[in-house]
């Protein structure tokens, strides 16, 4: 998954069963993408499975927090 940015913010890995027929017709009702986001990828890398050498080795950047007035609100859950 890639932001408006073109930084690589997530993996997408999976789908529900309705999403297997996404490359014929999009229903977006239906269709849902299971995905992690990349900040897990990079931990499971470095502390699970011990390869903190890859992530070294990556150019990781790391975003500036956020000034409390500019943070949206959480949107809503459906």
């Amino acid at each position: 998954m890639i932001n408006g940015n073109g930084e690589l913010i997530g993996i997408a890995f999976d789908g529900n069963w309705e999403a297997m027929s996404g490359d014929i017709s999009y229903e977006p009702e239906l269709q849902r993408t299971i995905s992690v986001d990349i900040r897990y990828v990079l931990w499971v890398i470095d502390k699970f499975a011990g390869a903190k050498h890859l992530v070294d080795e990556m150019t990781v950047v790391k975003a500036e927090p956020e000034a409390a007035s500019e943070v949206a609100p959480p949107a809503p859950v459906r």
